[in-house]
């Protein structure tokens, strides 16, 4: 199949697969790997998410729970389902997107710094502390650790309110805390 040149097709197309599940899954996500080859778009290895991503591919189109629906929510990426990549397939050409999925219009951090307590940052392990800078990333924040000039500070419980000045920017996660899954829908319903 050859791909029919356009103006959409000078943009760099990278997908990446969530929410696949069973023994169909792996087979599944191949045969819509190659599509996307054959459509000049990259594919991000399994089990892979990155800045580069423009599309998270899922089986309904609707993003789900996982870390990279939620990244991709906060990055403000297509969420689509396979019938677009079939339906670009079949065009021999990249088509819109809007009939196959939802994209959140806004970036949440855009232009906003946050800062983590180290309370706040104790209790969850190194890789979700990672996770955590790369979504803040993603939604377009800044973290820093300069509490008077955040915008917004993350904390672990009340007691340390009384050691930050501006209780207005202040996000108490008691429930949430040590779960990365849970602050990060917390952080995205927060901010919408």
């Amino acid at each position: 199949m050859k791909v029919k040149s356009s103006s959409s097709q000078k943009k760099k197309y990278v997908i990446s697969f969530s929410g696949f599940k069973g023994k169909e899954a792996a087979t599944k996500e191949a045969e819509l790997s190659e599509i996307a080859t054959k459509l000049t778009m990259h594919v991000c290895p399994p089990n892979s998410f990155n800045s580069s991503v423009t599309h998270l591919i899922t089986p309904t189109g609707k993003p789900g729970k996982t870390q990279k629906d939620i990244a991709a929510r906060l990055a403000g990426l297509w969420i689509v389902s396979p019938d677009w990549l079939l339906s670009c397939h079949s065009a021999s050409r990249i088509i819109p997107e809007f009939k196959y999925g939802t994209k959140q219009q806004n970036c949440i951090f855009e232009n906003r710094t946050l800062a983590l307590s180290p309370e706040f940052l104790t209790g969850i392990p190194a890789p979700q502390q990672d996770n955590c800078k790369v979504f803040i990333g993603l939604a377009k924040g800044q973290i820093i650790k300069d509490y008077e000039t955040a915008d917004y500070i993350l904390i672990k419980d009340s007691s340390e309110e009384k050691k930050i000045s501006r209780p207005h920017s202040l996000f108490n996660c008691p429930a949430i805390y040590g779960s990365f899954n849970k602050l990060a829908r917390y952080l995205f319903l927060c901010f919408l």
